[in-house]
């Protein structure tokens, strides 16, 4: 039953296909802080400053291209699907573009594609290019923490995860409102929004499962009671939809 199990758990953790999305700067070691990490490598594609020469007129051009040389070295040393994609690292939407563009290819070619983005490295405007992205595309970050920024004794890169935030233009007026009942880091019963709705139990079970399947609510159950909470898609989902009128919605 044992070997059964871990049978299952092996290939399903093998079953998503993990790209990493990582800027090249002229520090190669931050680049290379998920190579030997937990984090399970598929195929990494390098954001790699396209020819500055033009622009910088410093040893900065050379030092990025040797940068860029050694972290594809050794990412190929153990990962056979290693692309460079080059970019102008001040010029915010186009690596958001090619960001974009990426994750669309690797969705197509593998549908259980996740993806992991460093952002550690690079320009500024690039840093936040690719955290920009990782919105659009349900990625997490991972950032190579230095020694002054050690919070505790690990070489693994520090992890984000970045909430998906589903289409909700679409979700209705009343369902909207109930939403806004169910408070940050309290657990709401189907009786006490009965109570603040004046709806009725099947009413207000419609409502929950279009937030439900929104993914953003979560239903517990405690004892006979009913417990909803906002999962982290439905807090941040709360702040960025802002607060509705206060009334009470029609059944």
């Amino acid at each position: 039953m044992i070997e059964l199990i871990l049978y299952y758990i092996i290939n399903f953790c093998n079953m998503a296909f993990h790209v990493h999305i990582i800027p090249v700067g002229i520090n190669p070691k931050p680049s290379l802080c998920a190579f030997g990490s937990e984090i399970p490598i598929d195929k990494v594609y390098l954001i790699c400053s396209e020819d500055i020469s033009k622009k910088i007129n410093n040893d900065t051009p050379a030092k990025l291209k040797a940068s860029e040389q050694e972290i594809e070295s050794v990412f190929k040393s153990a990962y056979k699907e290693v692309r460079s994609v080059y970019v102008d690292p001040w010029d915010y939407q186009e690596i958001l573009d090619k960001v974009l563009d990426i994750a669309s290819k690797e969705s197509i070619e593998h549908p259980d594609s996740v993806f992991h983005i460093n952002f550690t490295s690079g320009t500024h405007i690039l840093c936040g290019a690719v955290c920009s992205a990782a919105f659009y595309i349900g990625g997490d970050l991972y950032y190579a923490m230095n020694n002054d920024e050690q919070v505790e004794k690990t070489k693994e890169p520090r992890r984000f995860q970045i909430p998906c935030l589903p289409d909700v233009s679409n979700i209705g007026k009343r369902t909207r409102e109930v939403f806004f009942l169910i408070k940050e880091g309290k657990n709401t019963t189907n009786q006490i929004l009965i109570g603040q709705t004046g709806m009725t139990p099947s009413k207000l079970g419609y409502h929950m499962r279009v937030l439900s399947g929104y993914g953003l609510v979560e239903k517990r159950h405690v004892g006979k009671e009913v417990h909803w909470t906002l999962t982290y898609s439905g807090r941040v989902a709360q702040k960025v939809m802002g607060r509705p009128v206060s009334k009470k919605p029609d059944e």
